[in-house]
């Protein structure tokens, strides 16, 4: 029989720039959490349009789930404002840090499943399937198609993602993440990891290098949804060839023991 019941406060670290089309359901994927203890923390990076004022509308530190919201006076790029929110997460003293992107969004029982499932099996940190959100096209902008992430594309992952795993390609979307705050307190930082060369794609090298010291676990389902939007990095056709340049010399620098 299963007792687990939550007893550790959960923060949610978002970065944002330019996303106050989103705000509305990620506030309302958090605000309708099962889990108990949360709180979550807006990182806005000099937005251009409205995001900090609609995440500022937001913001009740008096209400139970907490939301602070913080911008910049410059955009500093997503790598800086990341390391601001972990360095905030650990220095406040929260157990688990979720990483969030500001342009998707948790259902409902996100975090108590993820949570559920590192206690109840023993791992540092957790990562799961998502549902992919793809506009339709152009001349149907409002319309959305919903699938699988990995699940669709390959099949059943391992419940246990290893390095030898991960180095072979990464199979973890960021805003899945849910981890114990000491898998952070000694890892390289995004601006690291930028001056190594890997710019874009800090977070792959980031879990290359927990996965060499904490356990990784995988839940085989889509809690949280990933908006797959043209002007994501990962669909830029004109940072296409970086991307796999920068892809490659990851792999290539973990296998040498380098990361």
């Amino acid at each position: 029989m299963n007792c687990w019941k939550p007893n550790k406060e959960v923060v949610v670290e978002v970065i944002t720039y330019n996303q106050e089309q989103y705000v509305d359901s990620l506030v309302k994927g958090f605000l309708d959490q099962t889990y108990p203890y949360l709180e979550m923390e807006v990182w806005d990076d000099c937005s251009t349009d409205n995001t900090y004022e609609e995440y500022s509308k937001k913001s009740f530190p008096e209400t139970t789930n907490h939301i602070f919201t913080t911008t910049s006076a410059v955009n500093n790029g997503s790598n800086y404002n990341f390391d601001r929110s972990i360095a905030s997460a650990i220095e406040k003293g929260y157990e688990y840090i979720a990483l969030m992107d500001g342009d998707d969004y948790y259902y409902p029982t996100k975090l108590w499943e993820s949570i559920e499932f590192m206690e109840t099996k023993g791992y540092d940190m957790v990562c799961t399937d998502i549902d992919a959100l793809w506009p339709a096209g152009e001349r149907m902008p409002h319309d959305f198609w919903v699938r699988r992430g990995w699940h669709s594309m390959f099949g059943p992952l391992p419940e246990h993602f290893t390095f030898d795993y991960l180095v072979q390609d990464n199979r973890i979307y960021t805003s899945t993440v849910v981890a114990k705050r000491e898998v952070f307190l000694e890892a390289p930082t995004m601006m690291e990891f930028k001056e190594r060369g890997y710019g874009m794609l800090g977070d792959y090298p980031l879990f290359l290098w927990i996965a060499k010291r904490f356990k990784i676990g995988y839940l085989n389902k889509a809690l949280t949804v990933k908006r797959e939007l043209k002007n994501s990095l990962i669909h830029r056709t004109d940072l296409y060839a970086e991307m796999v340049r920068i892809y490659a010399k990851i792999k290539q620098d973990a296998r040498a023991g380098l990361i």
